[in-house]
C-alpha cells in the first residue's frame, strides 16, 4: 500500500488525508455528479479514523470539490474548484441537492453562471442547501454558507423566509430564481407561464385534443415561494379557460421530475381506455422517460418538453435559453454588489418554441 501519512509532514492529519482523497479523486477521472467512494472506503485505504476522513471530506466540500447528501453519500462537484482564482471574492450558488446538478438544463445553467462569474473577476462556489421549505435540511443557512466570506449569492432553489431574513441581516446581495409572496427580491425567472401556453397552442394547432401534462409537485398553499412549476400549471389552466375548453384534472400529474416518473406515468396513460395523443412535460428528464415508453412500444404520441430536449433527443421543446438566464442573474447580482440602487426587480427570461419534424429543426 502506498504510504499516505508522512512522518515529516507538518500538516495536520485531516489535511494530509484531504490531499490524499483529492489526489485519489483526480486519478479516478470522475465527472461532476458521479458518486465518490464512501467514508469507510477511504478509512480502509488510509488506515485512519472515520472522524479524520469525515473532517477531510468536510474541507473538500467547503472547497466546492464535493457535495455530501445525508443517507446517500458524497458526490463530485468540481475537481478544479479549489484551484480557481478569487481575486474579487466568492459568488455562491445555492441549490437543493445533486438531483439538480446532473440535469441537462441545470448543468448548462451552472456553466453559464460560472463563465460569467469568472469573467467578472470573482470565484465560483456551489452550496447544497437541502430543501429549505420542507425542512429536510435542519441546519441554519449560516452553518452551510460562510456568510462572512461570500460577496453575493444566486439561489436556484427556493429559500425560506428565515433564510432571506438572515441574508438581509448579513447584507448579502441575493438573486433568486423564484419569486416570493410578500417579499421583494431581485429575481430572474424563466417564463414558465408563457412557455406552457406556447406549448399548448402548438399542440392544438397540430390537431391534438387529448393532452396529458406531467408536472413537478405543486407548491404548498402556505409556501412563501412561487414555484416555476406553479406558473407552468397556471399557464395550462388559463389557456384552457380562455379558449372555453374543459381541462381534465385527471390528465395532470405530479412527480419528482425524474426520468423514471415520466416512464411510469406514460406507461399507465397508454394502458388507459383513453390514451393521450400528446404529452407535455415541465422537465427534460420527464420527457425522456415518456419517450422511452413510446420508443419501446412504438406508440403514436407527440411529446413536448420545457428544457433543451430538442438538442438532446431531437424532440420538440419549449426551449429555455439557459445562457441568457445565467448571464442575466450574474449581471444583476454584480450590479447589486457594486451598490446599484435599482434593485428589487424581477426579470423574465422568454421561451422559444423549437419544433422537430423528422430531421428538420424549426424555431418559432
Amino acid at each position: 500500500m502506498k504510504k499516505i501519512i508522512a512522518a515529516d509532514n507538518s500538516l495536520p492529519l485531516f489535511l494530509q488525508i484531504k490531499e490524499y482523497i483529492f489526489e485519489e479523486l483526480k486519478a479516478m477521472n470522475l465527472k461532476s455528479g458521479d458518486k465518490i467512494p464512501s467514508e469507510n472506503d477511504f478509512c480502509h485505504k488510509s488506515n485512519v479514523s472515520i472522524r479524520t476522513v469525515r473532517r477531510a471530506l468536510t474541507e473538500l466540500e467547503k472547497d466546492g470539490v464535493i457535495v455530501r447528501r445525508q443517507g446517500q453519500g458524497s458526490f463530485l462537484l468540481d475537481i478544479n474548484a479549489n484551484a480557481k482564482p478569487s481575486s474579487m471574492g466568492t459568488i455562491g450558488i445555492l441549490f437543493s441537492d445533486m438531483n439538480y446538478v446532473v440535469r441537462p438544463v441545470f448543468s448548462r445553467l451552472l456553466q453559464s453562471i460560472e463563465a460569467q462569474v469568472l469573467e467578472q473577476g470573482y470565484s465560483f462556489h456551489l452550496y447544497s442547501t437541502g430543501d429549505r421549505l420542507r425542512r429536510t435540511e435542519k441546519r441554519p443557512l449560516e452553518q452551510i454558507i460562510p456568510l462572512e466570506t461570500v460577496k453575493g449569492l444566486i439561489a436556484t432553489s427556493a429559500l425560506s423566509k428565515e433564510d432571506i431574513q438572515t441574508l438581509r441581516r448579513s447584507k448579502i446581495p441575493l438573486v433568486s430564481f423564484n419569486e416570493y409572496n410578500d417579499l421583494q427580491l431581485n429575481s430572474v425567472i424563466f417564463d414558465y407561464y408563457s412557455a406552457a401556453r406556447m406549448g399548448i397552442e402548438y399542440l392544438w394547432e397540430a390537431g391534438h385534443k387529448n393532452i396529458a401534462f406531467i408536472c413537478r409537485h405543486f407548491g404548498e398553499s402556505d409556501s412563501p415561494a412561487i414555484f416555476n412549476n406553479d406558473n407552468f400549471l397556471r399557464g395550462i389552466k388559463d389557456a384552457f379557460a380562455e379558449n372555453n375548453l374543459s381541462l381534465d384534472k385527471n390528465m395532470i400529474f405530479q412527480s419528482d421530475a425524474m426520468r423514471k416518473d415520466g416512464k411510469n406515468i406514460a406507461t399507465e396513460l397508454f394502458r388507459s381506455a383513453n390514451p393521450p395523443d400528446a404529452i407535455f412535460t415541465v422537465d427534460d428528464f420527464l420527457a425522456q422517460g415518456v419517450t422511452d415508453v413510446i420508443k419501446e412500444n412504438n406508440f403514436n404520441c407527440n411529446v413536448i418538453s420545457c428544457g433543451m430536449l430538442s438538442e438532446l433527443e431531437n424532440i420538440s421543446s419549449v426551449e429555455i435559453p439557459v445562457a441568457e438566464w445565467g448571464e442575466t442573474a450574474v449581471d444583476l447580482l454584480i450590479r447589486n454588489i457594486k451598490g446599484d440602487a435599482s434593485v428589487k426587480k424581477t426579470k423574465l427570461i422568454k421561451a422559444k418554441l423549437t419544433i422537430i419534424n423528422k430531421q428538420n429543426k424549426k424555431a418559432i
